[in-house]
């Protein structure tokens, strides 16, 4: 059984760390995960200091997260030493040949998609992982922070690539330094979806 208030204390929120997610979207992330994965494969695209790489091994029965900068991987590695199924790799998470190569034919179930927050990358990370992975829930940070990401995402979801699953994470208009930091969402913190199709 997943320990949710047990996940969550070793985790930060965004008012201590502007670059994580709350520990609202980390919590609604275990509530839609539940136990239902500890036998499937998540990917991480963004590795940061490895919060949600912790949040995600609790979750799946194998993770593994890209960055390409060595110092978020290290810093990634040493916050989950005691976490024994996370896979590192240190790469551009743009160079899809080498990532493959990398991934070695891994089938992957979910990605959760947190790397460069503009339009383009959002477009590029989120048509490679539907190309590469076929049906797999992508979720999504930043959706209401960041208006590229939104943009990138609502697009998809208009011409029909993407069907939205559910939103998650703080409401539209919530502070989210919650210290009058001026990081107001202007919709949900992030989103879940899914493929409407695949793409060849």
């Amino acid at each position: 059984m997943i320990d949710k208030k047990h996940i969550l204390s070793s985790l930060p929120d965004k008012s201590e760390d502007s670059w994580t997610t709350s520990l609202k979207f980390k919590g609604d992330i275990i509530d839609f995960i539940g136990d239902g994965f500890l036998d499937k494969t998540v990917v991480e695209i963004g590795t940061y200091k490895g919060h949600s790489t912790r949040l995600l091994s609790f979750l799946f029965g194998k993770v593994i997260t890209i960055d390409n900068n060595k110092s978020f991987i290290q810093n990634a590695r040493d916050l989950n030493k005691d976490r024994k199924n996370i896979t590192y790799l240190c790469g551009d998470v743009y160079d899809w040949e080498a990532l493959d190569s990398s991934l070695g034919g891994e089938k992957v179930d979910v990605v959760f998609i947190d790397a460069v927050h503009k339009y383009m990358y959002v477009l590029m990370d989120t048509i490679q992982c539907l190309r590469n992975f076929g049906n797999i829930y992508l979720i999504y940070d930043d959706y209401g922070m960041m208006p590229q990401v939104k943009k990138a995402i609502d697009d998809c979801l208009h011409i029909g690539i993407l069907d939205l699953v559910t939103h998650i994470g703080h409401e539209k208009g919530v502070d989210i330094k919650r210290d009058g930091g001026g990081q107001v969402l202007k919709d949900r913190e992030g989103i879940i979806c899914k493929p409407k199709g695949t793409l060849k």
